[in-house]
């Protein structure tokens, strides 16, 4: 500081001395003036030399005052500037400063606080990258493992199913041709129709007709042998006119098969979504849309019943399903949306997007499994 004290005295003595050589062409010209009138005959050259040598004087004592000030301003403009490129959070300028002055130490303390600002701040996004990264690599970790699950899920559905067709349905249905056998012999035998017998025969065939429904819910068999559209189709038409309610099946753009896994996820999704309209809806009417297109597939189950809040069952033990559905979803890169409200109906749409064979999801599975 002591040094800028000594610019700043230099700088007012320069301004000083510009002033007494002002004032001195002022006074040359008076006493000039004075003798021309005092002495008609002055010569002119002698005026015009005082007068240049004053502005003269004048001149250099402006150009030393402006030098002083601007070596004082210069730096201090420039370490504002650097502050300031600092409170807005850039710090990959370094401040420079070639003098060693007191303002040039002063710059210094500015270059290494900025230096360790800029260290932390880096060593503050390395952090956050590899936190972001391993949370990345825990998610997808989860998803796979959620997705042998559910694939695993899948195959034992398929399994007890196969063996409910195989082994108790057919059973049953053999146990029901025997039964309506027995009744025709005890007709022609001249015997009435046996109360038990005939109880027995219903009892058989509304088993048989449970089964039949388990085995559909469980894994139906249109799935794998014709796609996601006739299973669904017949899913919808089985379960909502066994309770008489009237829907509407809509198929936009072109059907075709997909990836295993993902007619599985919408499948699912769409079962849980009807089931729901089923027990809890209260619905006159639900109405099923599937809208293909070039790069994804939206499926929408709508009706107008009694509707609900999801924000309400949303981690409750009554909103699993819905969560479950989400997770589904989110498993082949898709999304859900809930749209719903007391009194105003219940639309459910999951929209994913139709990957190439090598990015689908049963090959990512696949792909993990034999890693």
């Amino acid at each position: 500081m002591d040094r800028l004290r000594v610019h700043m005295v230099a700088g007012a003595v320069v301004g000083v001395v510009a002033l007494v050589a002002l004032l001195a062409a002022l006074m040359t010209g008076a006493v000039q003036r004075a003798a021309a009138e005092a002495a008609p005959v002055v010569p002119r050259p002698a005026v015009w030399v005082g007068l240049m040598v004053g502005a003269g004087v004048l001149l250099l004592g402006a150009l030393g005052a402006w030098w002083y000030m601007t070596r004082l301003t210069r730096p201090l403009a420039r370490l504002t500037g650097a502050v300031q490129l600092m409170a807005q959070g850039v710090f990959d300028r370094p401040v420079r400063w070639e003098r060693g002055d007191d303002l040039g130490l002063l710059a210094c303390r500015l270059e290494e606080l900025r230096l360790r600002v800029k260290t932390s701040l880096e060593e503050r996004q390395r952090w956050e990258h590899a936190l972001e990264q391993q949370v990345e690599e825990r998610t997808q970790e989860v998803r796979l493992l959620l997705g042998k699950v559910i694939s695993a899920q899948e195959e034992e559905r398929r399994r007890v199913s196969r063996e409910l067709h195989d082994g108790a349905a057919q059973y049953l249905a053999t146990l029901l041709v025997v039964m309506d056998g027995l009744q025709e012999r005890l007709v022609r035998a001249g015997w009435t129709d046996d109360p038990l017998v005939v109880q027995a025969a219903e009892q058989a065939r509304s088993a048989l007709q449970e089964i039949r429904r388990l085995i559909l819910d469980l894994r139906p068999a249109a799935l794998d042998d014709l796609g996601l559209v006739p299973a669904l189709r017949w899913y919808a038409e089985s379960r909502c006119s066994r309770v008489g309610l009237p829907f509407t099946f809509t198929v936009i753009g072109r059907e075709r098969r997909l990836d295993p896994a993902l007619e599985t996820a919408l499948f699912r999704i769409a079962q849980e979504a009807i089931t729901n309209v089923l027990k809890h809806a209260a619905a006159r009417q639900v109405g099923i849309v599937l809208a293909f297109d070039a790069e994804r597939l939206r499926i929408s189950v709508e009706d107008d019943g009694r509707g609900f809040d999801p924000a309400a069952l949303a981690g409750g033990a009554e909103g699993a399903g819905l969560d479950g559905m989400r997770e589904r979803a989110a498993l082949v890169g898709g999304s859900l949306e809930i749209h719903s409200g007391p009194g105003a109906g219940t639309r459910v749409t999951a929209t994913v997007p139709l990957l190439p064979a090598a990015h689908a999801p049963s090959a990512a599975i696949e792909a993990q499994g034999d890693g």
